[in-house]
Order: structure tokens, then sequence, then C-alpha cells
């Protein structure tokens, strides 16, 4: 692989300089960009919700493409997820694989993360144990609202647990979601017990929560093991209340950027962050990628 450190003009103009980390990239060549394109749903988020997009999540783009598009915009590292939703794949476990696949063609650059869905039981849990313990995934999602049911669910626990035996960090999706699809199941509120029944487990809530944004702040700033990750949000429109918690001594070590590519561009998202009201070159280096870093245990 090339230099990765070579032609990134936007991180130059950010003014980082250690490595820039993206916590959700999706891959989306266009062999797995067709399962957009020909479901009707996934249509109609992408053309109501990312419109200015929608080519590019449709058609797809092949990864050395993408890995391109990464180092030219200043992007170093990311983290390589496979979520349901993009292809009808047999099986999350087919799909975890080819994830896996990837990150060992493209070295240095991703680490692995998966989805699991918890109405599996026990098939569920053992998912987990394999992302990490063969596979080396250091992340693990669950996305309430595609589920079916909210996070403090029984069917979630088992899967919660495994994640504390095996020092693995879940991140749930948090905030009205972009599918018409029920939006309380991803309130909040549901960290604030989370985080109590679990305090050994780190959860990271994606997507910022909105519209109840204060409320993730202070339960961020309630909770020693709750983060963030600033995905699917174009920076110039990161909510005020996150700003300011980002920039403050309680939050500079709790948010990460995430573009959740494709539906941030890579090239806007590094773009925007060179304006961006950064409180100091610690608080900016930490939000770009030292934070996610550290949560998942990455040692570069």
């Amino acid at each position: 692989m090339a230099n990765l450190t070579s032609n990134v003009k936007n991180r130059d103009n950010v003014g980082v300089l250690a490595p820039v980390i993206d916590a959700w990239i999706n891959p989306n060549p266009p062999e797995l960009a067709v399962g957009f394109s020909e479901s009707k749903q996934g249509r109609e988020v992408v053309t109501r919700v990312f419109k200015h997009r929608a080519d590019e999540i449709l058609n797809g783009v092949p990864m050395e493409e993408m890995v391109q598009r990464m180092r030219t915009s200043g992007i170093d590292h990311g983290v390589l997820t496979a979520m349901p939703g993009a292809k009808e794949w047999p099986s999350l476990r087919e799909f975890h694989d080819w994830v896996a696949r990837e990150v060992k063609r493209f070295p240095g650059v991703f680490i692995g993360s998966g989805a699991v869905d918890p109405r599996e039981g026990m098939e569920a849990v053992r998912q987990v144990e394999r992302m990490v313990r063969e596979l080396d995934f250091k992340l693990v999602h669950v996305m309430p609202s595609l589920i079916g049911l909210p996070p403090t669910h029984r069917f979630y626990y088992p899967v919660f647990a495994k994640c504390v035996e095996l020092g693995v960090p879940v991140c749930l999706n948090c905030g009205i979601p972009g599918p018409l699809l029920y939006a309380d199941l991803q309130h909040p509120r549901h960290l604030d017990t989370i985080c109590i029944d679990f305090p050994e487990l780190v959860v990271i809530a994606s997507h910022m929560g909105n519209p109840w944004v204060p409320e993730l702040v202070a339960y961020m700033a309630k909770h020693e093991n709750l983060y963030l990750m600033a995905s699917a949000w174009a920076p110039m429109h990161y909510p005020q209340p996150l700003v300011e918690f980002l920039n403050s001594s309680r939050g500079r070590d709790k948010v990460m950027f995430a573009s959740d590519y494709p539906l941030m561009g890579f090239e806007r998202c590094m773009e925007e962050l060179t304006s961006f009201p950064f409180r100091n070159d610690a608080t900016r280096d930490a939000f770009m990628g030292a934070n996610c870093a550290r949560v998942l245990g990455w040692k570069l």
C-alpha cells in the first residue's frame, strides 16, 4: 500500500498531526450498492435524506477508489463496518467474513466492526464471540429501530454481557432514523438504563441523538463509559450543544469523528472541519482520531 500520509491536503488544512480515523465507514462497492438500488425502502431513504449523495450511494464505488478518496481527503484509517441493508446477504456472518477479507486486503488502513441481531438469542452471542476472537473486530453494532425493539429489551442483554466479557464496545444508533422506522426506540433515555445496568459496558452512541441532543450530552457527562461518534452529519450542521460539549473539559475525550460513508462524503467532512471551532489542538486531535483509537483499543 502507498504511504497514507501522501497528498493529504485537507488534513494539513485542519492542522491534525496525529492520525485521522473515521469511526464508521460502510463499504459500498457496486456489488453491495445494488442492494440499495433494488430496494424500494433503500432508494426512498437515499433520495429523501441524502439526495445530493444519491448517485454515489446507489451506484457504489470500488474499494480501491474509496481508499484513494480517504487518502486524498486526509483520512488515514477507518472502521470498516458490516451493517444490514446494503445487500441481502444470506447471513450477517457472510458479510462479517467479507469485511474481514477487505481489512486484510488493505493492511494498516482498516479495522473491522459488524452488526448483530439480538433477536437471534445465543446465535447473536456466538456471532459477537466470533467477530472479536476470530475476525479481530473491535466494535459491535446494533440498530434498535431496525431490530424493532428498544435496547433495554431483554433480548439485548446477553449481547451486552458478552461485549463486557470480551472487552469490546457496542455502538447503538441514537436519534430519529433516516428510514421510516420508530424513532422512540432510539431515544437516548434508553442509554441511561443500559449504562446503569452494565456499568462496565463501553457504549458508543451514533448519529447525534437528534432531536434529543441536550439529553444525550447530559447522559455522556453522567456516565463514564458512554461516548458518541458524530456519524451521518456534516460538520457544519453539528448541533451546538454537542459542539460546546466536545470543546469542554468533560467532553473532549467523549466524541469521535465518523462520516458514515457513503452517506457523508470524506471530502466534504474534512473540508468543513478546516473551519470547525475547536477549542485547542488537543481537542481537535482527540476528536479526529485519538478518542476512537483509545476507546476501541486500536494500537496504530
